[in-house]
């Protein structure tokens, strides 16, 4: 199979992964891409400001339920920690 550029919303991938892949794995790849850009597009859902706020209340009453925080000692620390710059793959420190 030839080389595969793909378009998708209006951003061109030339990706040699793709390319280096076998031909019906490629061909399985363009079926997918074809078939993302044959879906109508999701519409954002405009929700009223009270809806939003009742949603992340419910949220966080569930997450609290949940302990999903328990753990955590020093929520300061924590989210010092969380955003700590750190080296990002493929890319030389």
């Amino acid at each position: 199979m030839s080389s595969i550029g793909i378009r998708i919303r209006k951003t061109k991938f030339d990706n040699d992964k793709i390319n280096k892949l076998p031909p019906e794995s490629q061909r399985k790849v363009l079926d997918f891409v074809t078939f993302l850009q044959l879906r109508p597009p999701q519409q954002l859902v405009k929700t009223s400001r009270a809806n939003r706020k009742g949603r992340i209340k419910k949220s966080l009453t569930q997450l609290a339920k949940l302990k999903a925080f328990f753990d955590i000692a020093d929520p300061v620390e924590w989210q010092r920690q969380l955003r700590k710059d750190r080296s990002l793959p493929g890319h030389s420190s």
